[in-house]
């Protein structure tokens, strides 16, 4: 049985536009696109050669095509994802790996630094925590967007969940005790490691 929609419900999803971001397994973005119909999108993009490196796909929906690709062109120049090409520079890396390493520090010092920007709080939208970071860890951090902290953060295992911070809206963000968690498990893999 298929799901019913009403009338106004089928006309704001014909009307909703998409910017997706795809990221590897380490965190690092691949590409930026616009689209109201991603299913017949992502299976364009899955003859490309860096296909397989996607692991995450997040999606940013917008009321309108305009909407949808001023943001996209702004993503593009302002996150510079390794396999666009239209409106970028020809001189960024053009190995994932080596551009993840050189934007993120290593898994058990992201996660704590994550961990020290909650300043009391129990949990944190994404933005919330990218802007906190680029502030306290200027060299570190730098650049860092609420989609790529996201992705970072949830291949180490720290879940996504909805938040309500005060005075804001529910979005997605993270948990300190799941942040904690994660710290923990990494420490006691590297303490396994060196035994």
């Amino acid at each position: 049985m298929s799901p019913r929609f009403s009338e106004s419900a089928r006309r704001r999803l014909a009307n909703e536009f998409i910017v997706y971001r795809m990221f590897d397994d380490n965190g690092s973005l691949l590409y930026i696109g616009m689209t109201s119909h991603s299913g017949r999108r992502f299976n364009d993009h899955s003859g490309k050669s860096w296909f397989s490196l996607v692991a995450v796909i997040t999606l940013e929906r917008h009321p309108g095509e305009a909407r949808a690709a001023g943001a996209e062109r702004l993503a593009i120049l302002a996150e510079k994802p390794v396999f666009n090409v239209r409106g970028l520079e020809p001189s960024r890396p053009k190995s994932p790996q080596r551009q993840f390493k050189r934007t993120f520090p290593l898994d058990s010092v992201a996660v704590s630094d994550v961990l020290n920007i909650f300043n009391g709080e129990r949990h944190l939208h994404w933005q919330t925590i990218a802007e906190r970071l680029t502030v306290a860890y200027p060299a570190r951090w730098s650049g860092v967007t609420a989609p790529l902290i996201s992705a970072k953060m949830r291949t180490l295992g720290v879940p996504s969940v909805s938040v309500r911070e005060p005075g804001s809206c529910v979005r997605y963000g993270c948990r300190r005790i799941d942040v904690s968690a994660v710290r923990a498990a990494l420490a006691e893999d590297v303490a396994v490691a060196t035994h």
